[in-house]
């Protein structure tokens, strides 16, 4: 059987608690930002064939301290490595992109980029990006295309700019975003509803460093079932622990004082099914976050995106999801029902078969196989998707008891978790010291250390190897 392995946070379906996925953000699971996924988890389904192995590497192969035995693992124990990306193509990327070309130049494998994209202004200007800069981008598409026929882009101004970069044309394919595609070729989206009333449920987003994404909320507010969907790791904060987010604009639900929050109208999604589920229930999606409209897409509800650079507005263009340039809107109301009249999808459905073709035959001109292939469809790992039990959307803990008892769980291991935390622990004001304690009552002390040591190594002992195992049990007699 082949093996894959793909770059991104966790399997798509790899089941994690809430606590958890927030917990390992930074380094794997949904990497900082949920929309990651989206993508991520189409390309492992599409690569997922009955007679090839999916592996993700929880974002292992770009982190600091990746040594010659791992990429030598890689290399002895994979077949291909696929990278979905985003708008990796940003000078913030720099560093973690660099550790990947190294790697890359060091693997024996193909290497297949899919989706990946430059992050320019609205006009698509590069006068900015200095030397230096494109001189890792430079690189890292080198290292890339020595191991693969040639690079997937997600539009017309990533083309460009690797055109501007020295590379040819017959070395990229412009293939749009992966998450797009997962629906298949013949997906439509159609109007639910003629037009939107007051109490039409809607789903709204904003990435908040956006100066105006506000009036995402604020002009829509007599909208009873409006839902703010959150993407990244600060919102996810606000309802795992209520932490509240130092710079979100005050129109945006960024305090548990929010009315949004205070109604239950705030939802993060860890995993893309419930995200889909969920946004299947709306009639509409604005707001100005990329993959938080295409899992309102990909659910079959139509959305509108307000977009303010080359990333967004090149897949938009693409695509032909129906979108405006904030800085055409920026001095109008961003009343939901306009937009849902203005937010025509005929056009994006005359192009999604041909833009459906053509990501196939990257895939194919890079050697990949895929489930739409005769035989290779794989039913088997749909049903394994389909039962993976995924928590649903984190919501406000003023609105779910049973989050707030998770949380809780999380936080208390057990008694004698509590009993040794530094912080805020009971100090008896007259206590013994050992050396005061008497025979009797060291024995005691002794002998309840050795019985939380012997419960510590029976709770490991599935994980022991098998002669542990047995110096474990002549040690305790068990």
């Amino acid at each position: 059987m082949k093996r894959i392995l793909v770059r991104s946070g966790k399997a798509p379906h790899e089941v994690t608690v809430p606590e958890a996925a927030f917990a390992h953000a930074g380094k794997a699971t949904y990497a900082m930002n949920a929309g990651n996924l989206v993508y991520t988890e189409a390309v492992y389904r599409l690569l997922a064939t009955p007679d090839v192995e999916v592996v993700s590497d929880s974002l292992s192969t770009e982190r600091a301290g990746v040594t010659k035995a791992h990429i030598d693992r890689i290399n002895a124990e994979f077949d291909a490595f696929v990278l979905p990306m985003a708008n990796s193509l940003r000078i913030g990327f720099a560093p973690s992109r660099a550790r990947l070309t190294e790697v890359i130049r060091q693997l024996k494998i193909p290497v297949v980029v899919v989706g990946i994209g430059a992050q320019l202004s609205p006009k698509v200007d590069w006068h900015w990006i200095d030397d230096e800069a494109k001189a890792n981008q430079r690189a890292f598409i080198s290292a890339v295309l020595d191991h693969s026929a040639s690079i997937g882009v997600r539009g017309e101004a990533t083309r460009s700019y690797l055109l501007h970069l020295g590379f040819h044309d017959s070395q990229i394919d412009v293939i749009g975003c992966p998450s797009m595609h997962d629906s298949g070729r013949d997906a439509v989206i159609e109007r639910k509803v003629d037009a939107l009333r007051p109490d039409s449920p809607i789903a709204v987003n904003a990435d908040h460093r956006i100066p105006g994404t506000e009036k995402v909320v604020t002009d829509n507010s007599h909208f009873s079932d409006l839902v703010f969907v959150s993407q990244n790791q600060a919102e996810a904060a606000l309802l795992m622990w209520g932490k509240p987010i130092a710079d979100y604009p005050a129109g945006l639900p960024g305090t548990i004082d929010h009315p949004l929050y205070r109604e239950d109208r705030v939802r993060f999604f860890a995993d893309p099914r419930p995200w889909r589920e969920f946004m299947a229930t709306r009639d509409f999606c604005l707001g100005s976050r990329m993959h938080g409209t295409i899992a309102a897409l990909m659910a079959g509800t139509p959305a509108m995106v307000v977009a303010h650079d080359s990333r967004l507005m090149e897949l938009c263009r693409y695509h032909q999801i129906p979108h405006r340039m904030i800085a055409d809107v920026i001095d109008e109301p961003w009343d939901a029902a306009r937009f849902y009249e203005l937010a025509d999808p005929e056009p994006m459905n005359r192009v999604r078969a041909e833009n459906f073709d053509r990501y196939l035959a990257f895939i194919e001109r890079n050697g990949l196989e895929h489930i739409h292939q005769p035989g290779k469809a794989n039913p088997a790992y749909d049903a394994v998707l389909a039962e993976a039990a995924h928590p649903g959307a984190l919501r406000p803990l003023t609105a779910d008891p049973d989050q707030v008892a998770s949380r809780l769980r999380w936080l208390w291991q057990d008694a004698d978790g509590d009993r040794a935390r530094a912080v805020g622990a009971y100090q008896p004001p007259f206590a013994p010291t050992p050396a005061e304690l008497g025979l009797e009552d060291r024995v005691k002390r002794l002998e309840a250390k050795v019985a939380k040591q012997e419960k510590t190594l029976k709770a490991r002992a599935n994980t022991l190897p098998r002669r542990a195992w047995r110096k474990v049990r002549r040690t305790f007699g068990a």
